[in-house]
């Protein structure tokens, strides 16, 4: 970095990016959908119990779980067990899983600990809300209450809550989905990253950093 002349005391951050999926134009509408491996890390048990704690007030809903892991037959018989095991569709591993946004109402999400997940900047590409818990780098995709919500990983009731009120507003739910479209355009489009790195390096190269000053 010193040897490019770029100054180590002025700096910016170049998030990850997604491109925007193109969309499955067969698949088949359905209420959530969840991207990633089935394992203990990701989670997916809370979506289930959700989904249970939704039923229990008279919400039912769909879940479309895409991904291949250790943990799949766990979250079968605990779907099974739940009572939800017709409203959940485990897809296996899926190329171009993005696609099947397009067809999806919100994307659900219930990792315990993460990075920057690409599978919410594709979410919000495709321009729908989000429901992930508030932790790692999380918080920089998108806000509480504005592209989604964050919910509570420890407490499957509440989660419930919020995603009956996401799936039951249908003017929220458009209101964060223009929102998602446009976080998007704002953060994480390929263009606009690009040009931010470009700005950054040029006015860098303009004023280089002399290691000696």
């Amino acid at each position: 970095v010193l040897r490019q002349g770029v100054d180590p005391r002025s700096r910016i951050v170049i998030p990850n990016t997604a491109s925007k999926p193109t969309p499955d134009l067969k698949a088949e509408p359905r209420d959530l959908i969840a991207i990633g491996s089935p394992e203990p890390r990701k989670n997916q048990s809370y979506l289930l119990q959700v989904l249970h704690e939704a039923d229990l007030r008279g919400y039912r809903y769909t879940l479309t779980l895409v991904g291949s892991g250790e943990d799949r037959s766990r979250l079968e018989e605990l779907a099974r067990h739940l009572g939800v095991a017709r409203q959940v569709l485990f897809t296996g591993r899926r190329p171009n899983a993005s696609s099947l946004l397009a067809s999806h109402k919100a994307l659900a999400h219930a990792a315990k600990i993460e990075n920057l997940p690409i599978t919410l900047i594709e979410a919000l590409a495709a321009g729908k809300p989000i429901l992930a818990a508030h932790v790692g780098g999380i918080p920089e995709v998108f806000t509480d209450g504005v592209e989604g919500f964050f919910w509570p990983l420890d407490d499957a009731a509440a989660g419930a809550a919020l995603l009956i009120r996401l799936m039951e507003d249908e003017s929220l739910r458009a209101a964060m989905s223009s929102a998602a479209a446009l976080r998007y355009q704002a953060g994480f489009e390929h263009d606009h990253i690009f040009q931010k790195l470009v700005s950054y390096l040029s006015e860098k190269e303009s004023r280089p950093y002399l290691r000696d000053e």
